[in-house]
């Protein structure tokens, strides 16, 4: 082989070796940097489960405390009737009262905007804040109407007779007391959609990409709303055993706590 060859090959190498050298380095750096992202999405993608999970099992303890606080408070709504019915003396009036109770439905303001990859997650989160919001206005609106009703049976007293006065005063707690039964029903929902996000969450949590390719078949459901409900119903259809069991369970211990709780006064 000449010299000329020689050299024009050693010229090449140089040359190969210096434009790869670069490439090489920055291949390296996309790689390393594709790497990195690719753990640090999964740390916050572990991260927005665990904290929805806390978020909603807070959330869902208020659910299941205010249906109790408001059970009682229709127990004793109850007794009142039946404490001025017993009244018989014409010049009795009636002011018994009991205190509406406090409650208040804790929900997390960033669950929105937590990333799980999941669009049926993100949409439940979405519709279960909104009616949450909700809940507490119309709670706020309750326990106004409640002081109203109260003041109202004042000015009863000035206005009628006692036993109009009593009559009076027990329709109006019979009406109060079927707006709060209907708003219990309205929990009780909210205590549902709950366990649905809590148990669907569980399963991201446990193997993510498999369950959204299991449960989420209907493809982006943000360009409308008819394909977000056709997602969200087709998922809760999926989970809807499990979810019935959780719901089973969580109100059996609720009227474990509820027959407790009265027992102790009773025997208090």
């Amino acid at each position: 082989m000449s010299t000329s060859t020689l050299t024009f090959l050693n010229q090449w190498q140089t040359l190969i070796g210096s434009a790869l050298g670069p490439f090489l380095a920055v291949m390296l750096s996309v790689i390393g940097y594709l790497i990195k992202r690719k753990i640090e999405r999964d740390r916050e993608l572990k991260e927005a489960i665990r904290t929805i999970d806390t978020s909603i099992v807070r959330t869902l303890n208020d659910l299941y405390s205010a249906r109790m606080n408001l059970k009682d408070f229709i127990t004793r709504l109850k007794g009142i009737i039946d404490e001025v019915k017993k009244i018989t003396d014409p010049t009795v009036y009636s002011l018994d009262e009991t205190n509406f109770p406090y409650t208040s439905l804790f929900f997390d303001a960033t669950l929105p905007t937590l990333q799980t990859e999941s669009n049926y997650l993100h949409n439940q989160i979405i519709f279960f804040g909104a009616g949450i919001e909700k809940n507490n206005a119309a709670l706020t609106n309750m326990k106004e109407s409640f002081s109203t009703l109260l003041r109202k049976n004042e000015l009863s007293v000035v206005q009628n007779q006692p036993p109009l006065q009593r009559k009076i005063y027990i329709e109006n707690l019979k009406i109060f007391i079927e707006s709060v039964e209907s708003f219990i029903d309205l929990l009780k929902q909210g205590c549902k959609v709950s366990q649905q996000i809590k148990i669907y969450n569980e399963k991201l949590g446990r193997a993510r990409t498999k369950t959204i390719k299991q449960f989420e078949k209907v493809g982006k459901p943000y360009r409308n709303r008819e394909k977000w409900a056709a997602n969200i119903d087709q998922v809760n259809g999926l989970i809807e055993a499990e979810v019935n069991e959780a719901v089973k369970k969580a109100e059996a211990g609720l009227e474990r706590i509820r027959a407790s709780a009265i027992q102790a006064v009773n025997t208090g």
